[in-house]
Order: structure tokens, then C-alpha cells, then sequence
């Protein structure tokens, strides 16, 4: 009876013991480490590595090379030639504007300096000669068709004059950050007595690089760590001005490089994206491995840029719906004109994956494919830490047929695909095995304990029990 009573009291503080370390005490002390550490404050390590990231960050263009310019101002559809990777390697910086420790929150501007790599590149250059819509003049001709007749009449007059054609033919160096004059936007900048383009000069990234963003002020997580990375404003605002309600207005997330800890699978992430001038947010989709380190996939859902037709929240992003929402955009694509000041610039997935299939069959060329083409961020769920991300996203111009401007007058309405890129980052081995050590480690080596201590403690509880058993069945016959 006695060995019966050691046994099972043995066997009961062995469980509670597990049970305590490995399921209250461990997770706890895990918990307040990552808290005080998932934070920025001025001096500490992740704060330095915030404002200047240590981490290589590429990204690759692929431009639509137009190889049919003429049938296209017939009326025809374009064939594209997808031309590219051309790859830029990214130094991503943060300007520290002010610090409020009262408030929680950081005031900054986001500075990204680009190099390219031509041993990336796959023996594509810069002085590689891309034939492309000419945006700038498709921007003028659709601005003037807003304007009075007489108005409009002088464009179209000054456009003659500078032999304004539908399509350019221009190097991928013009077309990225070194950018070209364009003497059209110089002589109707002083017909209007406004600058129309920075310094009369077209780049789709022209002045963005090694040049500080607009301000944005985020939670530091000092006081709050729920709230670490969140966007509180940007440009001075809190809320955005080009959409028809407050919702649709409201900035909400981190700017996607940071999250905050302890992420489960049913949280969703929120991002706002300036580029997109809108928050979007992604889900979860599966448990993945990055160099060992166990991660969290998510992934923009369908819905973010769904037919407002098919998902009603997307409706105040139409601002020029018409009769039933015929409109407003298709599933797959969004529409910058009301944030790019009239500009027809459409923004889509890759090869407009996972949208509606009328924009793929306007072109001939196109492709979606979810594994080249999806947007995805894997999170380390302890840490909140990104491990592996791709940022994914096709420019656009809408083609509408105008008489009033000969280049235009026979071409299809349409989407026409510009280029797509893929901003991607991956941790690298010698953060991998940081964290395999620091923290993965550490947490299999107590939940491998802890199990095998409450097996332990459940069978000593189980032979406890049987001895008891036995000597009650003695005693009975007895």
C-alpha cells in the first residue's frame, strides 16, 4: 500500500511539474522575452536594423515589349514579348524624422536606394531598347478629353507639332529612374503655368531613387506591443481622400515589413500600401519552411481586388460606378486615376493572375501563374519575424479610342500591361541558424521535455493506480 501511495504521488507531482514548466511557466517567460525585445527603441538592435536593413532586398522587371505597334493603333491586339528580369538590388533605409516616447510612435521618411545588377539580369542591360505605349501622351490625351473643345483642340495641335505617336521606343534606363525629357509636358507645363512632370521628365520610377518618401508616422510597440509597426499616418493624414467612404479611406496596417509577435493562423494582416494609395490585407494559407525555420504563408485573397459586383465592400473604390457597377473594375485590377491625378494607370497582379480572364484575353502573351505570379509573406509566429516574402505587381494603362486624336482614334479599349516586378526577401543561413539556436531550438528542447516528463509522470500515475487496484482486490478476497 505504501510503494502504491509513493508511486502514485510521484507520478501526480511529476505531471504537474511538466504541466507547469512546459504549458505555464516556459510559454510565459517566452512570452516577456519576445515582448521586450519586438519593439523599436532608439539604441536597440532591432531598431538599427529597421532604420538601415541589413538585408539584400531584389527586385525584378519584366517590361511587355510590343512587338505589333502598328495592327495595335488598328484596332488589333497587342502581342507581347515579356522581356526581363532586369534586377535591382535594394538599400532600404528610414530617415528618423522625431521619436515620442510620450506617444509610442516614430516619425520618418522611407528612403530606397536601387542598383542594378546586370550579373543578376541574365545578360539583360539597361541600354536594352523596350517598345511600349507612350504614357506620358496617352495621360495628356486622356486629361484633354475632360476639357473644353477649345482646349482641347490646342493639345491636340501642340501634340502634332512634337509628332506625338502612340508608342515610344525607349531604354530600360529612360524608362525606370534615369528617365527622358519629354518637350510635350515641357510646353504644356508653360501653356498652364504648372509643372506637370518633375522637372519635365518621365521615369516610372524617375526621383524615387536614394530619394527620402513621404512622412509616416508609426507605433513604436514600446508601450503596446499589439500595435508594433501599425501606421498611424502618412503625409500628415490619418485617412486618404481619394476614396467615396471613410472605409475605404482608412489606413490601417504596417507598411508590410513588420508585424507584430505571437501570430496565429487566423490573424489577418494589414497593410497599408502607398503605392496602391490604400490598406489591403492578406490571409492565412499554409505552414511552410524557410532554412529550417517553421513559418506562416499568407497571401493576398481574391477579394481585395474583387468585382464590386461579386464582393460590395470594394464598391467605394469605384468612384465612377454608372448603372449596376458596369463602371467599375473587374475582379483583378485597380484603378490609381483618383490618387495619380487623372493619370490612366491601372495596377493588377502579374499577368493579371487571379482576375477576371477579359483582361488576359485583350493581349496576346499573357500568362498567369499562381507560383511565378502570387503575392505571399511567411512570418516566424513566435517572433512576428518576415522570413520570406514576394511582393508582386503589374502598371497598366487604360487605351480608350478618342477621334479627336489620330494615334487613337482606332485602338481598342483596353488594359495595356507595362511592366510587372517581383520584390522579393528571403532570411539568409546565418540569420536561419540565429534563430534555429536563439529560439527554436530552445523551444523543442521543453516541449520534448515536458512531453516526455508527463509520459513519465502519467505512467507512474497509471502503475500508482494498478498497485492500488491489486492491493483492493487482495484485501476483498481476504
Amino acid at each position: 500500500m505504501q510503494a502504491a501511495k509513493v508511486v502514485l504521488g510521484i507520478g501526480i507531482a511529476i505531471t504537474v511539474l511538466a504541466v507547469g514548466i512546459g504549458w505555464v511557466i516556459f510559454p510565459q517567460l517566452l512570452q516577456r522575452k519576445i515582448t521586450s525585445q519586438i519593439r523599436l527603441e532608439e539604441g536597440g538592435e532591432l531598431f538599427e536594423r529597421w532604420v538601415d536593413i541589413p538585408v539584400p532586398i531584389y527586385m525584378k522587371v519584366y517590361f511587355f515589349n510590343v512587338t505589333n505597334p502598328a495592327q495595335v493603333r488598328q484596332g488589333e491586339k497587342p502581342i507581347l514579348a515579356e522581356l526581363g528580369p532586369y534586377v535591382y538590388q535594394q538599400k532600404r533605409q528610414r530617415v528618423v524624422e522625431s521619436i515620442s516616447v510620450e506617444n509610442d510612435t516614430i516619425l520618418f521618411r522611407p528612403k530606397i536606394t536601387y542598383y542594378f545588377r546586370p550579373d543578376m539580369s541574365e545578360e539583360r542591360l539597361e541600354t536594352d531598347v523596350i517598345t511600349l505605349i507612350d504614357i506620358p501622351y496617352v495621360g495628356v490625351v486622356r486629361k484633354a478629353m475632360t476639357l473644353s473643345p477649345f482646349a482641347r483642340s490646342l493639345i491636340r495641335d501642340i501634340s502634332v507639332d512634337h509628332n506625338k505617336e502612340l508608342f515610344m521606343h525607349r531604354t530600360v534606363a529612360e524608362l525606370t529612374f534615369t528617365g527622358y525629357k519629354e518637350p510635350l509636358m515641357k510646353d504644356l507645363a508653360d501653356l498652364q503655368g504648372e509643372e506637370l512632370l518633375p522637372n519635365n521628365t518621365f521615369g516610372i520610377y524617375y526621383g524615387k531613387n536614394g530619394t527620402a518618401g513621404d512622412l509616416m508616422q508609426i507605433y513604436s510597440g514600446v508601450g503596446d506591443n499589439t500595435l508594433f509597426g501599425e501606421t498611424i499616418s502618412w503625409k500628415g493624414n490619418d485617412m486618404l481622400s481619394f476614396w467615396e467612404t471613410d472605409y475605404c479611406n482608412m489606413i490601417n496596417g504596417s507598411d508590410g515589413s513588420v508585424f507584430p509577435p505571437f501570430v496565429t493562423r487566423d490573424r489577418v494582416l494589414r497593410i497599408f500600401s502607398p503605392d496602391m494609395c490604400r490598406s489591403i490585407y492578406m490571409k492565412y494559407h499554409e505552414d511552410v519552411e524557410v532554412l529550417g525555420v517553421p513559418g506562416y504563408r499568407f497571401i493576398t485573397p481574391r477579394e481585395v481586388l474583387e468585382d464590386p459586383k461579386v464582393y460590395p465592400e470594394n464598391t467605394c473604390y469605384c468612384t465612377e460606378p454608372g448603372d449596376d457597377l458596369e463602371g467599375c473594375a473587374k475582379a483583378g485590377v485597380f484603378y490609381l486615376a483618383p490618387c495619380r491625378k487623372g493619370a490612366p494607370v491601372v495596377v493588377s497582379w502579374p499577368h493579371f493572375y487571379d482576375g477576371d480572364e477579359i483582361y488576359v484575353q485583350q493581349s496576346v502573351g499573357l500568362e498567369p501563374n499562381k507560383d511565378k505570379h502570387e503575392t505571399f509573406i511567411v512570418l516566424e509566429p513566435n517572433t512576428g519575424s518576415l522570413i520570406k516574402a514576394s511582393k508582386r505587381f503589374q502598371i497598366n494603362v487604360e487605351l480608350k479610342p478618342t477621334k479627336h486624336f489620330a494615334p487613337m482614334k482606332k485602338v481598342q479599349t483596353m488594359l495595356m500591361p507595362i511592366l510587372w516586378a517581383d520584390e522579393s526577401v528571403q532570411l539568409n543561413e546565418d540569420n536561419a541558424e540565429m534563430i534555429n539556436n536563439k529560439l527554436m531550438k530552445p523551444i523543442q528542447i521543453v516541449t520534448i521535455g515536458a512531453w516526455s516528463t508527463l509520459v513519465v509522470g502519467l505512467v507512474l500515475i497509471l502503475i500508482g493506480s494498478l498497485l492500488f487496484a491489486r492491493k483492493d482486490k487482495k484485501d476483498f478476497k481476504g
